[in-house]
Formats: structure tokens, C-alpha cells, sequence
């Protein structure tokens, strides 16, 4: 019954961002309803600067999905492996590398491994 009551309120959340979505006049695709939930889990922070991450920079993208440990190291899509970060530091500043290989020699390591 667990598995089967997880699947319901997975369902349940999707369908109300796809509603909140909607209700913007975004866009309601499945990448689109990932960001958000992927947004909501990281308290609409992105993980690699620590700054906010408002809902329009989100529905505008000015924020994209970001593997974790990268898909060059493991081809892993699962959602405990992605995050949403900006635009900006996903792709000019982690790259195609894991946090620590980005940030570990920088200020902001002590942040991002405690988040």
C-alpha cells in the first residue's frame, strides 16, 4: 500500500503544478513540472551560489535542471540526482563536473556541502 499511496500523491502534486503552471500561462510539459518540483525541493535556492531562485527566473529559464554527478560519470536521471540551479552557474560555472570537482578549491564549498 506504501508504494501505491506515494504514486497517488506524486500524481496529486504533479496535477496541481500542472494547474499552477497552467494558471501562468506557462508552459505544462514534463521537464517544465520537473523544474518546478525540483525548485519547491530546494526551497527555491539554487545550490551551487546559494541565492534565490525567483518563480520567474524559473518560468522564464533562467534556471535549468542539473544532474548532480553528471551523466558523462554515471547516466543516472533519477530525481535524487538532479536539482534545479541557474542558468549560469549550472552551465558556465559546475559544468560537466560534480559539485565537489567545481567547487571545492572556493569560499562557497563549505555552503554547498552542508546544503
Amino acid at each position: 500500500r506504501e508504494p501505491q499511496k506515494r504514486n497517488k500523491e506524486n500524481r496529486d502534486e504533479r496535477e496541481s503544478i500542472r494547474q499552477d503552471l497552467a494558471g501562468r500561462s506557462a508552459s505544462t510539459s514534463r521537464k517544465a513540472i520537473l523544474r518546478y518540483r525540483l525548485w519547491k525541493e530546494a526551497q527555491s535556492t539554487c545550490p551551487f551560489c546559494g541565492d534565490k531562485i525567483t518563480q520567474e527566473q524559473l518560468l522564464n529559464g533562467e534556471a535549468d535542471i542539473e544532474h548532480l554527478v553528471p551523466r558523462s560519470v554515471v547516466d543516472c536521471n533519477e530525481f535524487f540526482n538532479l536539482t534545479v540551479g541557474h542558468l549560469r552557474c549550472n552551465r558556465e560555472i559546475k559544468g560537466d563536473r560534480t559539485p565537489f570537482q567545481a567547487f571545492a578549491h572556493t569560499a562557497l564549498w563549505q555552503q554547498l556541502r552542508d546544503n
